[in-house]
This record gives structure tokens, sequence and C-alpha cells, in this order.
């Protein structure tokens, strides 16, 4: 450490940029994007999940075209998945004895061998 500071500002540089990603990071959606152990970022929405190098490019690829595309797909998968997960509890909590004969009715639905 150099007795002018020399040091401190590379520290101060690194404070500010990790917090500016921070801030840059803050007002996206956590569960879109992963950040990686390089510092890097790729994100999960898009299907070819693309490899970004700062969280100002995760920002722009956000705003773009296929992003937006991909996110409006991945809604409607989800709310496709969450409509059939209604009809299934709805099918579940619907008393079974009317939908399938007892085995009572079914023994005298059974043929009788002719005499």
């Amino acid at each position: 450490m150099s007795v002018y500071g020399g040091d401190s500002w590379a520290r101060e540089a690194q404070h500010r940029k990790r917090r500016v990603d921070e801030l840059m990071t803050d007002g996206l959606d956590a569960s879109s994007f992963k950040k990686l152990s390089n510092g890097k970022f790729t994100c999960l929405v898009c299907p070819h999940h693309p490899l970004l190098d700062s969280s100002l490019m995760l920002s722009m690829h956000n705003k773009g075209q296929r992003h937006r595309a991909a996110l409006s797909r991945l809604k409607a998968k989800e709310l496709q998945k969450q409509v059939e997960i209604n009809k299934r509890v709805a099918l579940s909590d619907q008393p079974t004895t009317s939908a399938l004969p007892s085995n009572r009715n079914r023994r005298s639905l059974s043929f009788k061998k002719p005499t």
C-alpha cells in the first residue's frame, strides 16, 4: 500500500463497479437470470441461455424482442400447467362413485351361463 493511497482507488473502483452491478440487477426478476462463478450472467428464460458479460448487457438483453417472446412463451406454459393442475384437483375432489361402477354393479353385469 502506497503512502499516497495508490491501492485505495482500485478498491474503490471495484466497490463502485460491484455496487452498480447490484443496482442494475435489483430491478430485474431474480428467477430470470443466474450469476455464474466467473462474474458473468446467463438468462434462464431464453431457450439458448445466452452468456452475458455484465449487468448492463443483461438489462439490455431483457429489453430485447427475443427475450420478451421467450418470456411470454414461458408465462403461457406456466398458465397452461396451472390450468391442468386445477383440472386435476377438481377431478380428484369429485366423488368417484358416480364416475366408476362399484364392484357390486360389476357383479350384476356379469354374464350368467346359459342352462
